[in-house]
């Protein structure tokens, strides 16, 4: 089983996204991306470079990305 998106948080602007994730393995997390142009000039989400966090719970999994990314913890 691949990782399963729960909750996805985008940023004001719409260039940035936090997924809350479940693992295959039970375990929660969080991952950023950013809106960048592929090869071809078409919009696409690519995986930014950021904390990450393996979480019990996807609660405490959205309350370290909120604590960890500065977008996102400014907007509550």
């Amino acid at each position: 089983m691949a990782r399963q998106v729960l909750k996805t948080l985008i940023s004001a602007d719409g260039e940035h996204r936090v997924q809350i994730f479940k693992r295959a393995d039970g375990l929660f997390g969080f991952s950023e991306d950013v809106r960048a142009d592929d090869a071809d000039g078409e919009r696409c989400w690519t995986p930014w470079p950021s904390p990450s966090s393996i979480c019990g719970s996807a609660e405490i999994a959205e309350a370290e990305a909120r604590a960890r990314i500065d977008w996102l913890s400014d907007s509550n």
